[in-house]
């Protein structure tokens, strides 16, 4: 299915409906810009406040299980978990059932930073949801979760073997 880019009438309002893969980037895009507004007095980054965040949700976990729920590569959460342990918002620690494994954890002050900024996040989230009915919030975050677990159990490996029986197309220059 190929995306549609919407058309905005005089008004402002979409007369061809943009795909929602565009519509969900565009999202991420401007919540990223406006995270990392809020969080740039606090010394991190919107990736790594949802690193955080994921730490405060689902507790303790190796760097790889927390790569795979922030969407980045193990290589990239490693350079963030220094980064992150390096100014004491998480700490690493041996995994006494594999020693080879590194198991991180929020800290302290890493709490305490997440409950500094979460009435500015929260009311960011307000004005986000601003023009959406208060009594379909609930379904939107449903819906969307449903979206996440879907890409989630989407092996990126089958991307990739769709993306390679492709025949060639315009391509840009390689760096």
């Amino acid at each position: 299915m190929r995306g549609q880019m919407s058309s905005l009438s005089h008004s402002g309002e979409e007369t061809t409906p943009s795909s929602i893969l565009f519509v969900i980037k565009q999202i991420e895009q401007a919540t990223r810009a406006h995270l990392d507004t809020l969080l740039k007095p606090h010394g991190i980054t919107a990736i790594q406040y949802a690193t955080l965040t994921i730490l405060e949700r689902h507790g303790e976990m190796s760097s790889a299980d927390l790569a795979r729920r922030a969407f980045v590569r193990a290589q990239s959460m490693a350079d963030m978990i220094a980064v992150l342990e390096r100014i004491e918002l998480v700490e690493r620690r041996e995994d006494v059932d594999n020693r080879r494994r590194s198991i991180i954890s929020l800290t302290p002050r890493g709490s305490r930073l997440l409950t500094t900024v979460a009435a500015p996040v929260s009311h960011l989230e307000s004005r986000m949801l601003g023009e959406i009915d208060p009594n379909r919030v609930d379904d939107l975050r449903h819906d969307l979760s449903a979206c996440r677990r879907a890409l989630e159990r989407y092996p990126l490996e089958e991307s990739r073997r769709v993306a390679s029986s492709l025949r060639p197309g315009i391509q840009a220059p390689q760096a």
